[in-house]
């Protein structure tokens, strides 16, 4: 539930008064450029933290304007020249029956509370990736916090399963494709039924379904775009996205993109989030020796779809040119898709066979990844890369590309490295050079616990709090 206005303008003067605080220490001069760099990275979460919080406050002001509040006045005492209070009435009569003896009136403390919101999340798109992920959580999390979230998602597949199995309002979406006419129509009597103040598509597919569900209803539309993929350039690309109140990037580069394609508004950015009171046990040795990973080995995991923007084949020239300078190394690919085949024949003509494992579609992959020694993303082209947030979260050190909105999570040199797209020998040298250097792989690992803490749930739903109460009010 949002705020109140009283609770977010003391949470922002705690903050500056943290920030200050900070500072100062910062300014210090008997202290190492450690303990400077380490104020800085301080600043900067306090700052985000401060600009989130007058974003949520400028909502709710917004919101008492549009009168889309709740207003709640509590007294704590009945004024003291009450006739009846006083004379021991039926109306705040005191137990001896004398009259009462008050206080000097208090007065009336206004606590404005924001309506809670219903949300329709749409998301029809098969299988479980990261954008299934990140819409269950969200949906959750919102629910979490007062608001009342219905997940529209494809019958039989993992979203509408596990939305339901979480306790949220569930309801079957599945079109045959993008301009599934009838699809929309069973979608707009749930969103008028229930009379939704947001209908938010969450996948590209899901985007012509919401603006056609929405036609004639009082429901705004966002967009969340996860890919950094130009749009197509046609009038129907154009009118969909036309439809949205907001659309919003997970990362810098997929706002840049988006720009890029013609947007008319520019897009907000709201990263992925991660539900960091998650406790991954690492895969048991039984469990890597199942998969053909020998106790103690060196171990590289990366947990990706085998899709062209992913880039596996990368990966696996990454692996062989890691292997030259650790040749105890073993690697696990978790995922599956259309390259499989393709990968599977890279790694025979490599000589990798029994080195690097093609695990497919895993139920356990964020145990498998949190008993990485390394983790890895190969993209050529990336939204974002939540991922390795996973990876973290669990302490384990990365070695990713560059690409797309990887560096909003990656920061190189501190949190991980990052090299090139389309380059297995950088890629590669990096996971060897983490490898063979512990306290380079301990200080990422403690750097990048550290940063992840920016990536919370609760700030990435707070967020999108913010984003529709500002369409609303329009």
């Amino acid at each position: 539930m949002a705020e109140t206005l009283g609770s977010l303008v003391d949470k922002i003067t705690i903050i500056e008064l943290k920030i200050y605080h900070m500072r100062e220490q910062a300014e210090r001069t008997d202290r190492g450029p450690d303990f400077r760099a380490q104020c800085d990275s301080k600043l900067e979460v306090m700052r985000e933290q401060r600009d989130d919080l007058a974003a949520e406050l400028t909502a709710l002001v917004g919101d008492i304007a549009a009168g889309r509040v709740v207003p709640k006045v509590y007294r704590q005492f009945k004024m003291y020249n009450d006739p009846q209070y006083r004379s021991g009435g039926a109306v705040g009569a005191n137990p001896r029956g004398d009259a009462c003896v008050a206080p000097a009136p208090v007065a009336a403390v206004p606590a404005v509370t924001a309506v809670p919101l219903t949300v329709v999340h749409v998301d029809p798109e098969r299988g479980w990736r990261g954008g299934q992920r990140q819409t269950l959580w969200l949906a959750a999390e919102l629910a979490r916090r007062g608001h009342r979230s219905i997940v529209a998602a494809r019958p039989g597949e993992p979203l509408h399963e596990r939305a339901r199995a979480a306790g949220l309002e569930v309801v079957g979406a599945a079109p045959f494709g993008e301009l599934d006419l009838l699809a929309a129509l069973r979608l707009r009597r749930v969103i008028r039924r229930e009379r939704a103040d947001i209908v938010h598509a969450h996948s590209g597919h899901s985007v012509a379904l919401a603006a056609l569900a929405t036609l004639g209803t009082r429901a705004r539309v966002v967009v969340t775009r996860r890919v950094d993929f130009r749009l197509r350039n046609n009038p129907g690309t154009r009118w969909k996205y036309g439809r949205a109140a907001c659309v919003v990037a997970i990362s810098r580069a997929v706002a840049d993109v988006l720009r890029a394609s013609g947007l008319r508004r520019p897009a907000a950015v709201i990263p992925d989030g991660i539900d960091l009171g998650r406790r991954v046990t690492p895969a048991a040795p039984e469990t890597l020796e199942s998969l053909g990973v020998p106790r103690g080995a060196p171990l590289v995991v990366m947990v990706a779809a085998l899709v062209g923007h992913k880039d596996p084949l990368n990966f696996v020239a990454a692996v062989d040119a890691a292997r030259r300078r650790v040749p105890a190394l073993h690697a696990l690919l978790v995922g599956d898709g259309y390259l499989r085949p393709q990968v599977e024949s890279a790694v025979a003509e490599r000589g990798l066979a029994g080195v690097l494992h093609v695990a497919g579609y895993r139920t356990d992959a964020d145990e498998l990844l949190a008993a990485a020694s390394v983790a890895t993303l190969s993209s050529r082209e990336e939204g974002m890369g939540s991922v390795l947030l996973d990876a973290l979260a669990f302490g384990v050190p990365v070695a990713a590309t560059r690409a797309g909105g990887i560096p909003d999570v990656i920061v190189d040199g501190a949190s991980g490295l990052l090299v090139p797209p389309r380059d297995g020998d950088a890629l590669g040298g990096a996971i060897a050079r983490i490898l063979l250097d512990p306290a380079l792989a301990a200080r990422l690992a403690a750097a990048g616990r550290a940063r992840v803490r920016r990536f919370s749930l609760e700030r990435m739903a707070r967020r999108y709090e913010v984003i529709y109460r500002r369409v609303l009010a329009r």
